[in-house]
C-alpha cells in the first residue's frame, strides 16, 4: 500500500462521503454509532478510503454490521469479502448491505479468520466484544475458520 497514492475515488472531485451511506440499528445491540454520532472510527476510516479503488478486493475481518464494508463497497465500489462469525450480527450486516444496495459487490461469510482451516468457539451477542471462548464454554458457538488466502482466492464473482 505504501506505493499507492491517495485519490478521491471520483476523478478530480473531492470525496464527500459524510452523508452518502446508510446504516440501520437492526436491534439496539447493533447500533455501532453511525446513526447518532457520525463515523465512529473517523480517523481510521478517513485513512483507508483514499487508498481504495473500484477494482480492489477489500477484506473486512470481524465486519460486525459492516461500517467498513459499506464505506468500501458503497462509496468506492470495491468488491468486499466481509467475515462476521456471529450469525445474528451477520444478519444485521446483510441488512445494511441490502439497505445500501451493494449486494452485488459484497460477499458475506459467517466465519472467523485464522492461520489454519478449522473450527473455533466464539462468544455471541456481545456486539463488538465477541471473542474466542473455551471449547467447552456453553455460551459459545462453533464457527468455521477460513484463511485470508482462501478469501482472496475464492472470492467468487469478484475474480477478474
Amino acid at each position: 500500500m505504501a506505493d499507492r497514492k491517495p485519490h478521491s475515488g471520483r476523478g478530480d472531485r473531492s470525496l464527500d462521503w459524510r452523508n452518502t451511506l446508510s446504516s440501520t440499528a437492526w436491534h439496539d445491540r447493533f447500533d455501532t454509532g453511525n446513526i447518532y454520532a457520525g463515523l465512529h472510527e473517523f480517523a481510521d476510516m478517513a485513512f483507508v478510503l483514499p487508498f481504495l479503488r473500484p477494482c480492489d478486493l477489500f477484506v473486512d475481518v470481524g465486519a460486525n454490521v459492516g461500517s467498513y464494508t459499506i464505506l468500501a463497497s458503497g462509496l468506492v465500489r470495491c468488491h468486499t469479502v466481509a467475515f462476521e462469525p456471529d450469525p445474528l450480527t451477520a444478519a444485521a450486516l446483510e441488512r445494511n448491505v441490502n439497505l445500501n444496495q451493494i449486494a452485488n459487490l459484497v460477499e458475506i461469510r459467517v466465519a472467523a479468520v485464522g492461520e489454519h482451516h478449522g473450527i473455533v468457539r466464539f462468544s455471541t451477542g456481545l456486539d463488538t466484544e465477541n471473542h474466542v471462548v473455551s471449547a467447552v464454554d456453553p455460551s459459545g458457538l462453533d464457527v468455521p475458520i477460513q484463511t485470508l488466502d482462501q478469501a482472496s482466492s475464492t472470492a467468487g464473482a469478484f475474480q477478474h
